[in-house]
């Protein structure tokens, strides 16, 4: 399913309905999903509330299911908001840009797993991909959701994350 797709099914559900009819302030910041050689999960898509500081998540499967609401992971101030009218590449778009710097920048690389999240950052509308490597390698390729153009790319080992600060 489509991002845009998932979206819609969200957003036309009970749940989601139910929920924003007694939750006002939320708004759409994510939308996140895995893909890995036998498929894609099902996309979440996530809503904040700067009120609350706090964001809900959806699963659009075949039944839409509400995730409980937990502290928003952000770096500081508050989780900008996804414009979703600005998000022109395809999540297959920017899958094959992502394999295209991996092959490129990281031949040796061999790709498990991705981890794909849509959100706006620097306040542009941004693809930010991880790919989990054979090799324990987390290889982030940014993309602009917009233009399809690489923001950014960057290439680190499993092994270093607890030494981040």
């Amino acid at each position: 399913m489509r991002f845009h797709e998932a979206l819609e099914h969200v957003q036309d559900s009970d749940v989601y309905k139910e929920f924003m009819r007694g939750s006002g302030g939320y708004y759409l910041a994510h939308g996140f999903c895995t893909v890995e050689k036998s498929g894609r999960a099902p996309w979440q898509v996530g809503y904040y509330s700067q009120d609350t500081s706090k964001i809900v998540a959806f699963t659009a499967d075949d039944q839409v299911s509400k995730h409980d609401e937990d502290e928003a992971f952000r770096e500081s101030g508050h989780v900008p908001p996804l414009e979703v009218d600005e998000v022109e590449v395809s999540l297959d778009d920017a899958l094959a840009t992502a394999e295209r710097v991996r092959r490129d920048k990281y031949p040796k690389e061999l790709v498990n797993k991705t981890i794909v999240i849509l959100q706006t950052l620097e306040d542009v509308p941004t693809w930010n991909l991880t790919l989990v490597t054979q090799a324990f390698s987390l290889i982030n390729v940014r993309i602009h959701a917009s233009s399809g153009e690489v923001r950014s790319q960057s290439i680190d080992s499993v092994l270093n994350l607890g030494e981040r600060t």
